[in-house]
């Protein structure tokens, strides 16, 4: 979460630049955003602005980050007819 007073905060030329290695460097918009202490949005957004391609980090179909995917795979096991755990 951003503290309030980052929010609407007037980008500077050394962020732009930060944003640009950062991207440069492989970096994923999450990990420029906590970096910078801006909003992944404001990130995209930014990186637009100056022509910057940005990377988002892969999501699993249907999983959210850090959620636990063994019930999950143990239910689609059960209904291809494999055992029951």
């Amino acid at each position: 979460m951003l503290k309030r007073d980052q929010h609407r905060q007037r980008w500077t030329g050394d962020e732009d630049d930060r944003l640009r290695r950062l991207f440069a460097g492989g970096a994923f918009t999450g990990d420029v955003a906590q970096a910078l202490g801006r909003s992944q949005e404001a990130v995209r957004t930014r990186a637009e602005l100056l022509g910057i391609s940005v990377r988002s980090a892969p999501r699993l179909r249907g999983a959210r980050p850090g959620a636990d995917t063994a019930p999950r795979q143990r239910d689609a096991a059960i209904h291809r007819g494999g055992p029951r755990l």
